[in-house]
């Protein structure tokens, strides 16, 4: 096993070390002892990356699902008069 390569500091210190050995590359905290496969500082600007990514896809759904109700109720007929006269005396 090689000897930890510090990673580049981020503004306020970093903990996490690089290290390589015959398995691969992972991540060691060495204020708390911590592991991890992938760099925990990364991944929050990641996962804010991926979240938006998901939430601008659900937005867009919602969209357009409010376009077609929209569309949907306008292309409906209108109520015959006695009918709509009828739904009226019955919420009063």
């Amino acid at each position: 096993m090689s000897d930890p390569e510090p990673m580049d500091e981020q503004p306020g210190g970093s903990s996490w070390e690089e290290v390589t050995d015959e398995q691969g590359t992972y991540y060691f905290n060495s204020s708390t002892g911590e592991t991890a496969w992938e760099n925990p500082e990364a991944a929050p600007s990641n996962l804010g990356a991926t979240l938006g990514a998901a939430l601008g896809e659900k937005l867009a759904a919602a969209r357009k699902a409010a376009k077609q109700a929209k569309l949907a109720k306008q292309a409906m007929p209108a109520m015959p008069a006695p009918l709509r006269e009828l739904e009226e005396s019955e919420r009063a």
